[in-house]
């Protein structure tokens, strides 16, 4: 579906990114980083924060953090957000349909 970076985030910021989700198709995503400690965030209803999200990558402090693949039952938009905890180096954001 897309990929973005590579990025420094410093820390307490965002990488926000939007793509349209297909009914049927299961998607997942990921960011890998070389140093940092960044979250990943997914929702459907708008940008994730850290206090609203429908998914959230759980391995903190990982150079790579991921969230479970889901099922689009509709077609529309998705919301990914990644945010930097610390200052945080060569961040990539990849997202996969399959």
């Amino acid at each position: 579906v897309g990929s973005y970076g590579p990025v420094t985030m410093s820390a307490g910021s965002y990488i926000k990114y939007r793509f349209t989700k297909y009914k049927g198709y299961t998607y997942d995503f990921c960011v890998d980083l070389t140093g940092g400690d960044v979250a990943l965030y997914g929702d459907y209803r708008g940008y994730p924060t850290t206090t609203s999200y429908q998914y959230k990558s759980d391995a903190s402090g990982s150079s790579r953090e991921c969230v479970v693949p889901f099922k689009a039952t509709s077609t529309g938009y998705y919301y990914v957000s990644v945010y930097a905890k610390k200052k945080s180096t060569d961040v990539y954001l990849d997202i996969d349909r399959y």
